[in-house]
């Protein structure tokens, strides 16, 4: 049971890694790897942003290289398939140390399971964040692990010296590596400092451990030493050791990522939708309790060994260097959601402390003194308490755990794409490759990645994944993303500031998961002044700066659309959505404006009373309020309304439509009624009627900032609305 919870879950894992490219970051990695390739690591300037701090840093440049470089030879599907062996050789080293210093494998699978389970999150996402889990547990291999199982036959001297030099290499060359593959690198020195320090503390307890302290010792101390010196050889030297205490008041808060630093809560219960899992939080607390029990338990045990029979002691206490790094482990693994992983540690100190204590089979004639006697009771517990983790760890990880989040992209449909284009908005985003656009593109953090990768360098993003901007970028991507909301800058200053000459707006308004707030911009430029709209979809548009420096720009886009025979009104509106569907259908299909059965849905919405036309009418409302028709949209739902008064949904429709036409009266009419009807947890009525009552009270700027903000879809509806269209092509 405990070998089948563990490959149910690890299958899981590699489903989920292997899934068409799904993490952001990743996009950003190809991108800086191909400016590596063809300049080295030392860049002078951000080949992305417009709005870079300086030159981007290279921490992570031999991983960016090493994709890009992957993608090159073999295509985006390669990249997929490296990542699955990468996450498999995490998990493979992980079992293997377990299995080691555990001397069980059951024990082993169990806890690997519980690992994966708690690392799942990194795992799905292809990052060079993988580089240092596989580089930190084949660090500790080698500098610690390799030690287990502790036994009662002295080492050959000439041997163990050899083995200890050659793992001082492999340690060497792994710090050398990690160094230039991952910022994160500092993590091994300090592993083993925290080991280094606790064997030390152990000796000066005259606790020993082996039969050849010293030379363990001695061994330790070339691996932190040599470790330490290892990691200098980077293209910065010693600055990216110093990165956390020379970050001032300009570098951008990191809690912005919400899914990397967050900070473990023992005490409340995590948010859904984002980590950690309600499943990761109760195994935190469950190491955080079996840990010191199982260290306690194992020194007891060790004090009645050297009370029976004093020349036993050594061969009968849990290797300190495990309990130094669990204790770290711990520390991180509560400081922030990104350490989860090192739960790994606690685990193989655990393991330690169980094969200790004589509770795994096979165990107790190898790691306990001949003659002495085991308690059956132990023996007898962690059966029953491992036959209820496996039970739970493989319900909680489907149910409770990261598996809701880490696989949204294991679809049938889509699998054997390369990678997820609907979720980055391709549509928009082969638009501005296609009419070859140049100069600065506003985007949201999510967008930034992809479009640096597929458009750099004719057009600079505003941020993305790297955070390499000042902080008031970030304080202006906020206002931007508001629309002015609540701020002394309106946002066409802001934009006028930063010289934006492209707007990329993402997004549809529809209410957003508990955690995860929706900022959707694709109506933030409507009608504004100085700015067209050049592309519309359903879930994004692009709106271009109307001045002399776009000159060249708006001609692109003229000569784009007349090669494609799609009507655009290069002197005054720019792209009419309306004419465009009723002029080029095939192409608004094809670029995700409208669906494959639009014409089928007008003809039912508009035609006789059959049992379909109420179905219909609805969706049409809901696909022309999302694409800007508030006209056409309001048409239908009033008609709705009057048949169905008590209906929910194309009433906040309606008076969500009504406020984006400024029909501020009718508006606050329907409203009345809408709160008349609708329950009061109903959040989204909520905000629609107290906005339609208070916006006669603001001046233009604070309305259209009000009304820009307002959601008009739960995320069902939202689903339903987007059904039907087709996907953004793989390039």
């Amino acid at each position: 049971m405990f070998h089948g919870t563990a490959i149910v879950i690890v299958v899981l894992v590699l489903l989920s890694a292997g899934q068409p490219l799904f993490t952001e970051d990743t996009w950003w990695h190809l991108s800086m790897g191909r400016a590596y390739a063809s300049l080295g690591p030392w860049l002078e300037h951000d080949p992305n942003l417009f709005t870079a701090a300086g030159p981007p840093s290279p921490a992570a440049w031999l991983s960016s290289l090493s994709l890009y470089g992957v993608s090159e030879l073999a295509g985006f599907q390669a990249l997929r398939v490296t990542h699955v062996s990468l996450v498999a050789l995490i998990i493979v080293f992980a079992w293997r140390a377990l299995r080691r210093v555990s001397d069980s494998p059951a024990y082993a699978s169990a806890a690997t399971g519980i690992f994966v389970s708690l690392a799942a999150y990194r795992l799905f996402q292809l990052r060079p964040d993988l580089v240092t889990i596989l580089a930190a547990i084949l660090v500790v291999w080698f500098a610690i692990v390799k030690d287990a199982p502790i036994t009662t036959v002295p080492p050959d001297p000439s041997e163990l010296k050899r083995s200890h030099r050659n793992r001082v290499v492999a340690v060497f060359i792994l710090m050398v590596v990690w160094a230039n593959a991952h910022a994160g690198f500092l993590l091994g020195p300090i592993l083993l400092t925290a080991a280094l320090v606790a064997v030390i503390a152990a000796r000066l307890l005259h606790t020993p451990h082996l039969l050849s302290p010293n030379a363990r010792l001695r061994m330790l101390w070339w691996c932190v030493g040599l470790g330490f010196a290892a990691t200098l050889i980077n293209p910065e030297g010693l600055t990216p050791h110093f990165l956390y205490f020379t970050a001032g008041d300009e570098t951008p808060d990191l809690a912005v990522v919400v899914d990397e630093w967050q900070r473990i809560d023992l005490l409340s219960l995590p948010s859904t939708n984002l980590p950690p899992s309600l499943h990761a939080w109760g195994l935190v607390w469950v190491l955080l309790l079996t840990a010191p029990l199982a260290l306690a338990l194992s020194w007891w045990q060790a004090g009645r060994g050297i009370e029976t029979d004093r020349s036993e002691r050594q061969t009968s206490t849990v290797d300190p260097a495990l309990v130094g790094m669990a204790a770290l482990s711990i520390v991180a693994m509560l400081a922030a959601v990104r350490f989860l992983w090192m739960g790994v540690f606690v685990l193989m100190m655990i393991g330690a402390c169980g094969r200790d204590l004589g509770l795994f089979e096979g165990a107790r004639n190898r790691s306990r003194p001949a003659g002495q006697p085991t308690s059956g009771i132990y023996t007898g517990t962690a059966i029953i308490a491992g036959l209820l983790v496996a039970a739970l760890l493989a319900y909680g990880f489907g149910t409770y755990g990261a598996w809701p989040m880490i696989s949204k992209g294991v679809d049938r449909a889509s699998y054997a794409r390369p990678y997820t284009s609907a979720k980055n908005n391709a549509h928009a985003v082969w638009f501005l490759e296609d009419t070859g656009l140049e100069g600065n593109l506003y985007n949201d953090y999510a967008s930034g990645n992809f479009l640096g990768y597929w458009l750099s360098p004719h057009l600079h993003t505003f941020v993305n994944g790297s955070l390499n901007v000042p902080k008031h970028v970030l304080d202006a991507g906020f206002v931007i993303g508001r629309r002015g909301w609540e701020s002394a800058e309106g946002i066409e200053a802001v934009l006028d500031r930063y010289g934006v000459d492209v707007f990329f707006a993402t997004g549809t308004p529809r209410a957003p998961l508990p955690g995860r707030p929706v900022v959707s911009t694709t109506t933030h430029l409507e009608q504004t002044p100085g700015w067209m709209l050049v592309f519309r979809s359903l879930s994004s548009a692009i709106y271009l700066r109307t001045n002399e420096r776009n000159r060249a720009n708006l001609e692109r886009v003229r000569v784009y659309y007349e090669q494609n025979s799609v009507p655009f009104d290069v002197a005054g509106k720019g792209l009419d959505v309306e004419r465009v569907i009723q002029q080029a259908p095939q192409w608004a299909i094809a670029h995700g404006l409208i669906p494959h059965d639009f014409k089928n849905l007008e003809r039912s919405a508009r035609g006789p009373e059959t049992p379909g036309r109420a179905q219909a009418r609805e969706r049409l409302s809901g696909i022309l309020a999302l694409i800007g028709l508030y006209e056409h949209a309001a048409a239908f739902d009033r008609e709705t309304v009057r048949r169905s008064p008590t209906r929910i949904a194309p009433l906040r429709r309606l008076v969500w439509s009504l406020l984006h036409q400024q029909k501020l009266g009718e508006a606050a009419h329907r409203a009345t009624r809408l709160q008349s009807i609708a329950l009061p947890r109903d959040q989204i009525a909520s905000l629609l009627v107290s906005s339609a009552r208070h916006a006669p009270n603001f001046d233009e700027a604070q309305r259209r900032a009000l009304i820009a903000a307002l959601p008009m879809m739960t995320r069902e509806e939202a689903r339903q609305f987007g059904s039907g269209f087709a996907p953004p092509e793989v390039r």
